[in-house]
C-alpha cells in the first residue's frame, strides 16, 4: 500500500523564534520537523517489508567507525573510536548533559521536562543522558539534544546512538532521533519513532509554497518500556539517494525522496511528541551518540 499524503502545518522550534515562515519553509535550527504522527497510525504507515526493508548494520556499511565497541582499553566510547566522527557524546566525562551540542530543547510553552546525566544506568560507564517530557496538551512536547552541522554535507549524514525507552504514551509516536535538512526552497527530514504498535521511520517533505507530505514506514516492533537498550542507526545517503535505518534488529533501506538535497543540517536525539491531544509523560536514556557528516 502506498503511503497517503496529508497536508498539515508542521511544528518547528526555531532558534530565537517560535514562528514559522508564512511560505511553509521550516526554518528550524533544532531540526524538528513534525509530521502527522500524533495519535494512532493515521499517517499512511506502510509496512517496510514491501520497500526493500533490510535489517542491517548501517554503521558498518557506512564505514565511519561509529559502531566501534563501547569503550575499551580504559577509554571512553568516543575516545575509543578508530575513526573519529564529526561529533560524539558518551556522557562519561562528568560534563553537563548538553555539553558539545549546539543547544538543548525543552519546549518552554507546552511542556516542562528534564535533562540530566544518569550515573546509575549506562552502556559505556560511567553515565548516560536521561531526557524526559511531562504530560501535556498540544503539539510539540520536546526534550531534545540538538547538533547543527557547521558545514553543509554533500555525501551523507549518519547518526548512531543507544536508546532505552523508559516511559511513553502508548497512543502517540515518540520521536527518538531525526536528521533534518533545510534548503532555500523547502526542507527534508528523516525521523525514527517508537510506538506501542511498533517502530516507524517517517520522511518529512516540505516544498516552499507547495505540498507537504509525511510518508511513514513500519520497521518492526522496536523496543518498548522495560525491554532494555537498543541500537539506533539513521543514514541519509545523499550520494546514492538512499535512506537506511536500523533499529532494534530491524531496518529499512529505500530510495530517498527527490526533495532530499544538501542543506543546513541539524540532528536531534531525545524524546518528543507531535500531537494535538493529551499526551502522557515520556522518558528515554541515551548513550554513545555519534554523528558523521561528509
Amino acid at each position: 500500500m502506498a503511503p497517503r499524503k496529508k497536508r498539515v502545518r508542521p511544528w518547528a522550534v526555531l532558534a530565537g523564534s517560535a514562528s514559522l515562515c508564512a511560505c511553509g519553509l521550516v526554518e528550524s535550527f533544532d531540526g524538528y520537523v513534525g509530521g502527522p504522527t500524533g495519535v494512532g497510525l493515521d499517517a499512511g504507515v506502510t509496512d517496510g517489508s514491501d520497500l526493500d526493508s533490510t535489517a542491517l548494520d548501517a554503521g558498518a556499511s557506512a564505514g565511519d567507525g561509529s559502531t566501534a565497541a563501547d569503550g575499551g582499553a580504559g577509554l571512553s566510547y568516543c575516545a575509543s573510536l578508530a575513526v573519529k566522527p564529526t561529533f560524539c557524546a558518551d556522557f562519561d566525562e562528568g560534563l553537563d548533559v548538553g555539553s558539545g551540542f549546539t543547544k538543548t530543547v525543552i519546549n518552554p510553552t507546552m511542556s516542562s521536562g528534564s535533562q540530566k546525566i544518569d550515573t546509575g544506568l549506562f552502556v559505556s560507564a560511567p553515565g548516560s543522558a536521561l531526557l524526559s517530557t511531562d504530560a501535556g496538551v498540544g503539539s510539540g512536547l520536546l526534550s531534545l539534544l540538538v547538533y547543527q552541522l557547521a558545514t553543509t554535507p554533500q555525501t551523507s549524514v549518519h547518526l548512531t546512538f543507544k536508546v532505552k525507552v523508559e516511559t511513553m504514551d502508548p497512543a502517540a509516536g515518540l520521536l527518538l532521533g531525526q536528521i533534518a535538512m533545510t534548503q532555500v526552497n523547502g526542507s527534508y527530514g528523516v525521523t525514527l519513532y517508537q510506538r506501542a504498535s511498533g517502530a516507524t521511520v517517517q520522511e518529512q517533505i516540505i516544498v516552499d509554497g507547495g505540498a507537504q507530505s509525511y510518508p511513514e514506514y513500519s520497521i518492526g516492533a522496536g523496543v518498548l518500556p522495560g525491554q532494555g537498550w537498543a541500537d539506533a542507526d539513521i543514514l541519509v545517503d545523499l550520494q546514492n539517494r538512499k535512506v537506511i535505518v536500523s533499529y532494534a534488529n530491524a531496518g529499512l533501506n529505500r530510495p530517498m525522496d527527490p526533495s532530499g538535497q544538501p542543506g543546513v543540517t541539524t540532528v536531534d536525539v531525545g524524546a518528543g511528541y507531535y500531537s494535538g491531544g493529551n499526551v502522557q509523560a515520556s522518558a528515554v536514556h541515551l548513550d554513545n551518540v555519534a554523528i558523521t557528516a561528509r
